[in-house]
């Protein structure tokens, strides 16, 4: 889209598979280790192969594109307080992770690089980790803290369609409007 991008860079915890990959060539799932950053506990990431397949799953040409890092829970936790510190922005430890990259790749270059690290994840989401970093609580938005205090609420499902299909007709009365077009949609089929 004419974006000018110097470089992706694949930052993550311990769960390291793909920066090993784009330093080694092999890629080598591992088991998941669980960490603070937990979104990011992946040890076979479903979507490698569309990152191999960005530059025609060449390793020469992938790593052209991204590079690599992984940082454990003790850096992730010191960016947390050190960008709290300096700017009194509270970011989740995902965040964390990437500012850390972000840092890294623009600590090793010689040239003056300017860094976007998009965040998708509240901090509030990830309190148990936040407080005891930071040594309080931050303020929570009200519509977020309205959202937490709600019944979470999980139904098992298989992976086929025609299952889920299902569910969503046997809902029609509990689901709102948005829910009923997707039933009526569904329909169709």
């Amino acid at each position: 889209m004419g974006l000018p991008i110097h470089q992706f860079i694949a930052a993550t915890n311990v769960n390291d598979v793909v920066p090993r990959y784009l330093f080694s060539g092999n890629y080598e799932p591992i088991k998941s280790k669980e960490t603070i950053s937990n979104a990011m506990d992946v040890g076979n990431p479903s979507n490698f192969i569309r990152m191999r397949l960005l530059a025609g799953d060449n390793l020469e040409e992938v790593s052209k594109i991204i590079t690599g890092k992984a940082y454990s829970d003790d850096q992730t936790k010191l960016k947390m307080l050190e960008v709290y510190e300096n700017t009194s922005y509270v970011m989740c430890p995902h965040t964390a992770v990437a500012q850390l990259g972000a840092d890294n790749y623009k600590n090793s270059s010689n040239e003056p690089i300017t860094s976007v690290v998009l965040s998708t994840a509240h901090y509030a989401k990830f309190l148990p980790v936040v407080e005891p970093v930071l040594g309080f609580i931050p303020p929570i938005p009200e519509r977020l803290s309205d959202l937490l205090s709600k019944k979470k609420e999980a139904i098992a499902m298989t992976s086929r369609f025609d299952d889920f299909k299902d569910w969503l007709i046997n809902q029609k009365y509990n689901l709102p409007f948005y829910f009923l077009l997707a039933v009526h949609f569904f329909n169709q089929f």
